[in-house]
């Protein structure tokens, strides 16, 4: 089991670091464990991240993460982007698969260039901030 520090600690720092690339543009993020019951976020948008939430949990983690790991093989990290439109802004939502987690987040579309220069960064971070959620203090 997932101490609640580790859970809180991990949170602050994904959003932080995550707010660093993306500053205001970032709308919301999600991430959730292979065992999908720890689950992270942030959003300053309350109904928008319920509703993003109930998709994630009910599209992304049972049909398309169990799909993709099929045909992944040994890829790291797969990473989908989708853009939206939502109360008549642009958005783009990505959806980073990881052997270990998956992670959403949706920003202002202007800020995808942000996403697609930092992919790689990203995606240590990521593995780094989950691995901290399963170590022992």
């Amino acid at each position: 089991m997932v101490s609640r520090e580790n859970i809180n600690s991990v949170r602050e720092s994904m959003d932080s670091f995550l707010k660093s690339i993306f500053g205001n543009s970032l709308m919301l993020w999600v991430l959730v464990t292979k065992e999908g019951y720890e689950v992270l976020g942030n959003s300053n948008n309350d109904v928008l991240y319920k509703q993003v939430m109930s998709a994630t949990m009910s599209y992304v983690y049972v049909t398309a993460h169990k799909s993709l790991k099929r045909f992944l093989g040994n890829v790291h990290v797969y990473s989908v982007v989708v853009n939206i439109r939502h109360s008549d802004k642009d958005y783009s939502a990505v959806v980073m698969f990881h052997p270990l987690f998956f992670l959403v987040m949706m920003f202002e579309r202007e800020a995808l260039c942000k996403f697609t220069e930092n992919e790689k960064k990203i995606e240590r971070a990521l593995s780094s901030h989950v691995s901290r959620l399963f170590t022992k203090k």
